[in-house]
């Protein structure tokens, strides 16, 4: 019976309008009032408060003003028994003091206060983003002020602190701001190699005596970092390794004048000013088109090699890596367990064939130890480790379908034959194997 009446109120004009027309004038008067006054209000409440979207999306992207609590960045040290990280400072409002912890015991030791790091003619001390040590833990590198290239902040301010003499010095010398790269200890940690403007420079950790090392690098020529699709591909950004001896550096270099130029347009201004001494466009209130090396598919690549040169400079050897050096790609390049030897992972274009490749660093000879193929796509190895108990001995993790295939021991000529066996492989898909050449 309720549901019937309500449909045919619903159907019927009386029902629509319950109240007699005076009636409906009367409430409709004060109704249109309390509105006005409700929107009034509001737009003086939202005056008082002047939100600034900008300035919101800068408190929060640029400033990172929300941005959670985190852990770190952590370090281990003597091989487990302590770790070091960043934490708060407790005398030092809005500072960070590098802080070690005893694994097993918990106990704390400021290692770095914030007042040490403050720089000559400042109050304010470093803020820390990241830190390396020395090996002798003697020294430590502070990055800090620093900026975007493409995905990530790689270009920044490196400090050297040095702890016995409690001495604090900026690297780069008459560098522009926020323009030093991949700043990193030679394995003695006396001397630092980093990236400026496309060129590789060895400074003292000491003295600050620098050695510009590369001299060609320019808008085109890109030494020690990385071109746009070797990041995007293959996460490659820090594109040079320090020999375990300390005595020479091995790199990447990247010659982009075939690739063709792509368009964007670019809306956001300051502060995103390039300052790498690159001459891109200035940027002011109108968009500006940006210009980037791009390669569509199919369309040339970077020419790339890799090259080795003495940390005390002259010339450099190049490694005589076979194939089209615009359509493959040497995907990864370290120290092969000496500073004699580098190992390669060299993919063709379509990157369904990896060829791990050894190269001597005196005369850029190349050789194949170790060669994965499937005929949709494989992927580089992470996972490429010197077997130090058995000299000679290289283990690669290679997955392809959900199937890991570990591998390899390497005499001085490959041999087809392979030896198998079924190893753990703990949580991930499929089966792993280890695989010896005899």
């Amino acid at each position: 019976m309720l549901a019937s009446n309500s449909s045919d109120c619903a159907s019927l004009p009386k029902c629509r309008n319950p109240l007699p027309g005076k009636f409906r004038k009367v409430l409709t008067i004060p109704l249109i009032s309390s509105m006005v006054w409700i929107l009034v209000a509001a737009t003086r409440l939202f005056a008082q408060q002047s939100f600034d979207v900008d300035q919101f999306f800068r408190r929060a992207f640029l400033q990172r003003e929300f941005q959670p609590k985190s852990f770190g960045p952590a370090r281990w040290l003597n091989g487990g028994a302590a770790y070091a990280t960043l934490e708060p400072s407790s005398s030092f409002s809005g500072a960070s003091e590098l802080v070690r912890y005893d694994t097993a015991t918990g106990k704390r030791e400021v290692l770095i206060a914030p007042s040490d790091l403050v720089p000559s003619g400042s109050k304010d001390p470093l803020h820390i983003e990241n830190y390396d040590w020395s090996a002798d833990m003697s020294r430590v590198l502070i990055y800090t002020n620093s900026r975007r290239v493409w995905r990530a902040n790689t270009r920044g301010d490196y400090w050297v602190f040095d702890r016995r003499g409690k001495s604090l010095r900026k690297l780069g010398g008459d560098a522009a701001p926020s323009s030093l790269m991949f700043a990193k200890f030679s394995p003695d940690g006396s001397r630092v190699a980093y990236v400026r403007a496309n060129n590789i420079y060895v400074e003292s950790a000491q003295t600050g005596e620098t050695i510009q090392l590369t001299r060609d690098g320019s808008e085109t020529i890109i030494n020690g970092t990385s071109d746009w699709v070797y990041e995007e591909e293959f996460f490659l950004r820090d594109a040079f390794r320090w020999s375990p001896d300390g005595k020479r550096i091995a790199y990447w270099q990247f010659n982009t004048s075939g690739v063709r130029k792509f368009g964007l347009l670019y809306n956001v201004g300051a502060p995103y000013e390039v300052i790498t001494h690159i001459p891109y466009p200035e940027y002011g209130l109108y968009p500006q088109i940006k210009e980037i090396a791009y390669p569509e598919p199919g369309t040339a690549n970077s020419s790339v090699r890799v090259g080795v040169m003495s940390a005390d400079g002259g010339a450099t050897t190049w490694l005589q890596v076979p194939g089209d050096p615009t359509n493959n790609y040497i995907a990864r390049m370290e120290w092969a367990g000496d500073s004699n030897t580098l190992v390669l992972q060299h993919l063709n274009r379509l990157q369904n064939t990896n060829e791990v490749l050894l190269a001597d660093a005196s005369s850029g000879s190349v050789r194949t130890v170790y060669r994965d193929h499937d005929s949709a796509w494989v992927d580089v190895v992470e996972h490429l480790q010197w077997l130090h108990d058995s000299p000679g001995r290289l283990a690669v993790l290679s997955c392809v379908a959900g199937q890991c295939d570990t591998t390899i021991s390497l005499p001085q000529q490959i041999s087809r034959r392979r030896k198998s066996r079924k190893i753990d492989s703990g949580e991930s898909a499929g089966n792993a194997f280890l695989s010896v050449f005899p």
